[in-house]
């Protein structure tokens, strides 16, 4: 993979320099339901911050659901995607606070993991790409006791520019860092050579979590409600090669303002003949098991964004 051409700096970039600070006095001196307050009510006019407008939002909303019926319109789940943009940068600011923000978090299906761990051959986390899952779940499983090994990218943050990867982006690396045994940052140019170091850490009987994305240079699509979604076969592929479990997990907010990480059964990779078999069906199945997930909480699921 050639690296892309990044700018300098952006006006997103200076959105964030503004941001920040203001961010700062509202999360650092209020709780969280006012955040959401704030969030809402600012959804409506910043809907630039997402990297797809609106109306192509809602528009893809409306294709992809067809028939299934949804607890928000294609709209309203539009606005709750910025509604949770704006939370999420407030949470991890509150983070740089004195006072520690500690949220309620439960482990739904624990078990699994621990059933993973008790065979010897480590546990590949992969961790849905909804919008509160990227800190509560590193900091809800470090409470229990587990330290993840978590695949990255340079551009995870707030930007991709140059100055958003080195000035912006540990405003939010370093808060999850807090939560993570390590986090590994895939190479621009050969993302794959990443694989040979997670192996070693899956022999050491430890845990990975990889974000389950569609950019790779070799996706496999998978039906999801009326379309197609495509998903990166790394974690797939890496839990054939190292024979660990691979685990979807599903962390969202619920009404009551608290957080529940979801740990579903092993997907069956290892059952399958050949590795090209087992990632296509590791594909299928997640998306199977997805889309109740999105169904029910719609307006935290990221990927309405790149679908």
């Amino acid at each position: 993979m050639v690296e892309r051409r990044r700018s300098i700096f952006n006006v997103q970039d200076f959105g964030v320099l503004i941001g920040v600070p203001m961010m700062a006095a509202i999360s650092w001196t209020t709780g969280e339901r006012t955040w959401n307050t704030i969030a809402r009510n600012a959804a409506p006019y910043a809907g630039a911050i997402l990297s797809r407008s609106s109306d192509r939002i809602a528009q893809r909303v409306r294709e992809i659901v067809g028939n299934h019926d949804l607890p928000l319109t294609s709209h309203e789940v539009a606005q709750q995607l910025v509604t949770c943009e704006i939370e999420t940068a407030m949470q991890v600011v509150r983070c740089h606070a004195p006072m520690r923000w500690v949220p309620e978090i439960s482990i739904e299906g624990e078990t699994h993991l621990k059933t993973a761990l008790a065979a010897g051959r480590g546990a590949i986390l992969w961790d849905s790409h909804f919008y509160f899952a990227s800190l509560i779940t590193k900091m809800g499983l470090y409470r229990s006791g587990y330290r993840l090994h978590h695949i990255s990218r340079r551009e995870h943050g707030f930007s991709q520019t140059h100055f958003g990867i080195r000035v912006l982006n540990p405003i939010r690396t370093s808060i999850e860092a807090r939560y993570l045994a390590n986090r590994v940052v895939m190479s621009d140019d050969n993302p794959g050579a990443i694989l040979d170091g997670l192996a070693k850490r899956l022999s050491d009987n430890e845990v990975v979590s990889v974000t389950v994305r569609g950019d790779s240079n070799r996706p496999v699509e998978a039906q999801f409600l009326n379309g197609t979604m495509r998903i990166a076969p790394g974690a797939a592929v890496l839990a054939w090669n190292s024979g660990s479990e691979l685990l979807p997990v599903f962390t969202k907010r619920l009404d009551d303002f608290s957080y529940r990480i979801r740990i579903s059964p092993p997907l069956n990779v290892l059952e399958n003949t050949t590795r090209r078999v087992a990632v296509a069906s590791a594909a299928r199945e997640y998306a199977r098991r997805l889309e109740s997930e999105v169904i029910e909480h719609p307006g935290q699921w990221i990927d309405w964004i790149n679908i």
